[in-house]
């Protein structure tokens, strides 16, 4: 279970300024409790963060959010000379933003526009923020999500260095390339030409499998291990430290910024941890996708390529 402390820790710099403030802003107004209306004027009040650009793409004035969150806290009861606790609603969005700020919090912590959509993304927690402020009501979760880096580019919270921008296909070749292939394809068409490292394209000729996949899975989001009945038949083949699969599989496993997502394919069923190399255990610990023939496209369209997008948008 992640701790209260634990959750602040992930907040980027400027949203923890934020957090901060608010606990401030809680004490100068007499108010027993930091609520999320003293967070939300914080995050709004932030000069070039990610709700000054989500205000300027939605034309909400963030200067009357600010009041408006400001009318709110002057109606909470007063009179405490400290501050006694903090709501459970402010740890609530930080947590669901989690899932948006992707794994690994220290490259890419959460910032204030996950936190924007984890509590947009809320009913009871968006119910509460219409209350006091109406104009939240102009902000479109679902176009913030699919735009977000877009929305927020020249933020002051944007992170350092390039996000990783590729998807990466194993399988096993010879015996699952038709679901390796036209998942390849269904990719490349919904994320653009280059988007996917699938080993027979895109290693040259001459140069050194290892490495060339070792650097590829460096600058990739997403490692979608294809788990055909190839994959299962031929398990005995993952003892060989030189299997291509195992290779590729146990790399991506040691990469913590990679998200990995199995694709088990028909009928397949998770092999069993023990079946496996210890180095390739991890791997059924990670929540996958079972594409069926008939219902592939559907299920890309509406699981697979809006969590591919996700964490392509998000790192």
């Amino acid at each position: 279970m992640i701790t209260r402390k634990d959750l602040v820790k992930r907040l980027n710099p400027e949203t923890l300024r934020a957090f901060s403030g608010a606990t401030a802003l809680a004490k100068k107004s007499g108010n027993a409790y930091v609520e999320l209306v003293h967070f939300m004027h914080e995050i709004f009040d932030m000069k070039d963060g990610d709700a000054s650009k989500i205000c300027e793409f939605f034309n909400v004035r963030s200067d009357w959010i600010v009041a408006d969150f400001g009318n709110a806290i002057a109606a909470l009861p007063a009179g405490a000379s400290k501050v006694e606790e903090f709501n459970d609603d402010l740890f609530r969005i930080i947590h669901d933003a989690m899932k948006f700020s992707g794994p690994d919090f220290e490259r890419n912590p959460i910032r204030s526009g996950h936190l924007l959509i984890a509590s947009l993304n809320s009913d009871a927690i968006a119910a509460k923020l219409f209350r006091a402020c109406l104009s939240l009501t102009d902000i479109d979760p679902n176009v913030l999500v699919d735009k977000f880096a877009a929305i927020t580019k020249g933020s002051l919270e944007e992170p350092v260095g390039p996000l990783r921008s590729r998807i990466f296909i194993s399988y096993r070749r010879g015996v699952d390339e038709n679901a390796a292939g036209r998942l390849f394809d269904r990719i490349e068409s919904e994320f653009g030409r280059g988007s996917v490292f699938m080993d027979v394209d895109s290693v040259p000729l001459g140069v050194d499998f290892v490495e060339v996949v070792r650097k590829s899975i460096e600058e990739c989001a997403v490692f979608l291990p294809i788990i055909g009945h190839g994959w299962i038949e031929n398990i005995a083949r993952l003892e060989d430290p030189n299997d291509f699969v195992r290779v590729e599989t146990s790399l991506a496993l040691a990469e913590e910024k990679l998200s990995i997502i199995p694709v088990l394919v028909g009928d397949v069923v998770m092999p069993s941890a023990e079946t496996l190399p210890e180095r390739l255990q991890p791997i059924v610990r990670r929540n996958g996708i079972r594409m069926v023939h008939k219902d592939f496209s559907r299920i890309f369209e509406t699981s697979l390529a809006p969590e591919i997008k996700r964490m392509l948008t998000f790192g």
